[in-house]
């Protein structure tokens, strides 16, 4: 047995990488077939578990209770692992996106087709009718973000049906039930377009229609972040979104920077809930932030009290820059640290320069001549890609304090959300990777590699401080 265990690798659980129980299984499934055949049942679903990581025992002895794993055959263990650990996605949500399948930028053509060919055979074009595609069809084809909410009723509804559904019935759900609400809401669009068509030859400039996503957590007031801005020579104060596209004030706002001249528009917003935001009107006025003046665009709409600076001044005042300076209070008397690369494996050098390849194509790190400090890379392999970062334990880490912000416990989280019935999973790919810092704090990152010195333009893993910088980053981002 220890033979046939040596020649199998252990299973995880990966679905979004493809890494599948029926995979994993069908590439093994001649071991336990022919090769382990002078096994009794219980020795093969032995074999079985000796090549499944913790997480996989633990999840399915859960499952199974008050039965023990050992006490099921090798049929019932392969059903209860299939289900457990297969695509959880629906058939629907498959088949739209395999419909939506596009080569990634560093993607190769051989690497490409291979993605193309597995999901096009999870397809299942053969199980697939005309009137099944024509219904994908159509609710692909609503891309617009009025429609937004449509597009996912009607995906649940075709999820959800036991019947065969045809697209002139899809039509008809739609214009009767799944969109009253939205009917009503473009019946006062139209209304306000035509009212204002005389008017908008008048308009200094023209927008297309965008959405205004709001985040409204009653229990995170306190972290909600403001900033004074002088707009038309008034101190105004605005909540900083980041998620909305446009910059909105209220009408009384508007009222108190003494009413700067203000056009109609037909420009249209919707709210988190796909509500609609009504836009009154757009002005042009002189806004100064810190000692940068700038003349743009701003809504105004009729909600009270909504007074946000969104993503359009972010970038025009270039505010989205989040820094990491200040770390330590006696930091200018640190004695710079610099430390010779490390030797990698000649097998591993393609991978790592791939990946270092990658990082200064994103601007995530820049090559330099010469630094005072430098700390050697760390590099580590999971899910089959290469992470790199610099060891700062070598120097850096002794020179800098540690960032106190606090970091939350399962149970601050738990008791935060002990009212709440709506949840959402934000996964940020390489988080720390997406933090700005200031110039001064990128030579202090510069790590010391074998295809030469690199400085870090983003947060990176490994610097002591990183944590409590980033939990601030996340608190700030989500109140």
């Amino acid at each position: 047995m220890e033979s046939l265990a040596n020649s199998m690798m252990e299973f995880n659980y990966e679905p979004d990488s493809g890494l599948l129980f029926d995979s994993w299984y069908n590439r093994y499934r001649h071991i336990f077939e022919r090769e382990a055949s002078p096994l009794d049942d219980a020795g093969k679903v032995g074999l079985l578990w000796r090549k499944m990581s913790n997480h996989i025992h633990k999840r399915f002895t859960n499952i199974v209770l008050p039965r023990q794993p050992h006490e099921l055959s090798l049929e019932d263990t392969l059903k209860h692992l299939s289900k457990l650990f297969g695509r959880t996605e629906s058939q629907v949500s498959q088949r739209c996106k395999c419909l939506q399948i596009l080569k990634m930028e560093n993607e190769d053509f051989k690497e490409y087709a291979s993605r193309v060919n597995l999901q096009c055979e999870l397809f299942k074009l053969d199980e697939l009718n005309a009137d099944q595609f024509k219904c994908l069809i159509f609710i692909l084809g609503l891309k617009s973000s009025d429609d937004g909410e449509i597009r996912i009723r009607l995906l649940r509804h075709l999820n959800d049906s036991n019947e065969m559904v045809k697209l002139e019935k899809l039509v008809d759900e739609k214009q009767n039930g799944f969109c009253k609400a939205s009917h009503d809401s473009n019946s006062t669009t139209n209304k306000t377009k035509h009212q204002n068509s005389n008017s908008s030859n008048n308009n200094k400039t023209r927008f297309s229609a965008k959405s205004v996503f709001a985040v409204n957590q009653v229990q995170f007031k306190k972290l909600r972040k403001y900033v004074t801005v002088s707009m038309n020579a008034k101190q105004v104060k605005l909540q900083v979104d980041t998620a909305s596209d446009i910059t909105i004030i209220s009408i009384s706002t508007w009222k108190f920077i003494e009413e700067p001249e203000a056009f109609t528009t037909t420009d249209t917003a919707n709210d988190a809930n796909a509500n609609k935001i009504k836009l009154l009107a757009t002005f042009s006025t002189e806004v100064t932030i810190g000692e940068i003046s700038k003349i743009v665009d701003c809504y105004i709409s009729n909600t009270e009290n909504l007074d946000i600076l969104g993503i359009d001044w972010i970038e025009k005042f270039n505010l989205k820059c989040l820094t990491t300076a200040h770390w330590a209070s006696n930091f200018q008397n640190a004695k710079e640290v610099f430390i010779p690369k490390r030797p990698v494996p000649y097998a591993a050098r393609s991978e790592i320069e791939m990946e270092l390849q990658r990082l200064e194509n994103a601007g995530i790190i820049t090559p330099v001549d010469t630094s005072k400090w430098a700390a050697p890379i760390v590099v580590s392999k999971r899910n089959r890609k290469v992470r790199i970062c610099g060891d700062y334990s070598t120097g850096l880490n002794n020179a800098i304090e540690l960032n106190q912000y606090p970091l939350p416990t399962p149970e601050d989280i738990l008791s935060e959300c002990r009212n709440c019935s709506i949840f959402t999973h934000l996964d940020l790919s390489d988080a720390y990777l997406q933090a700005e810092i200031d110039d001064e704090s990128k030579e202090l990152l510069t790590v010391n590699t074998h295809k030469g010195l690199f400085k870090f333009n983003r947060l990176t893993p490994g610097v002591k401080c990183a944590p409590g910088a980033f939990q601030r980053i996340m608190d700030q981002v989500c109140a």
